[in-house]
């Protein structure tokens, strides 16, 4: 006979006494760890097996007169669970982002049979075609452009699952107004004096910058 672990198992039997006597059911189980131990007096009982192994069990009926009788030992064999596959809950990925920016890749699976899970994103794109470790990472893209993002988890038992396709696109950053950082505008002079006016100014895009001195 044999199970998977968790398996309730009911066990039955139908003994009769020709003198009428009452009868007492004794199921003997042993098995790993340790188990030995007696179950429920009654002619069916039900035992959950936790633990993969070989178990024995015995059923003994007394008549409480000092008769007995024995079924002799049986071998039960309690197999594991077959390893299954993790499963991916949930997957975030930005469908945009500005080049140069960090962006954060998220994650969730579960595993039935608690499984330490290995997470790896593989990203495709401009320049780019590596893979990242983690259930959740960090990467600042360089290149403007669209990449391909994917996912895999592994169990470390054989099985992989990998996520469907996803696709950031990223921009190029907006251009900003250059900024004038100071100037200098004479207030007052005579007729016929030379004025210099000067100013500094910066582009944090880093454009050529024109400057225009507007007077009237």
């Amino acid at each position: 006979t044999s199970a998977t672990v968790g398996s309730a198992l009911t066990f039955s039997a139908v003994a009769h006494d020709a003198d009428g006597d009452t009868l007492a059911y004794l199921w003997h189980i042993t098995g790993p760890e340790g188990l030995e131990g007696n179950l429920d007096n009654q002619a069916s009982v039900s035992y959950t097996f936790t633990t993969a192994g070989t178990y024995t069990l015995e059923l003994i009926v007394n008549d409480g007169m000092g008769h007995s009788v024995s079924t002799g030992v049986k071998t039960i064999t309690i197999e594991a669970l077959p390893n299954v596959a993790p499963v991916i809950e949930s997957i975030t990925v930005p469908a945009s982002a500005i080049v140069n920016t960090e962006v954060a890749l998220a994650a969730v699976a579960t595993d039935a049979d608690l499984d330490t899970l290995l997470y790896t994103w593989h990203l495709v794109g401009p320049g780019l075609d590596g893979n990242l470790p983690g259930a959740s990472v960090n990467y600042t893209f360089t290149q403007v452009g669209t990449y391909t993002i994917t996912l895999t988890v592994d169990d470390g038992m054989g099985h992989q699952v990998t996520s469907e396709t996803k696709t950031i696109t990223i921009e190029a950053a907006p251009n900003v107004a250059p900024v004038i950082d100071s100037y200098s505008i004479p207030t007052s002079a005579t007729v016929g004096s030379a004025l210099t006016f000067s100013a500094v100014a910066h582009d944090a895009d880093g454009d050529t910058l024109a400057y225009l001195w507007h007077i009237t």
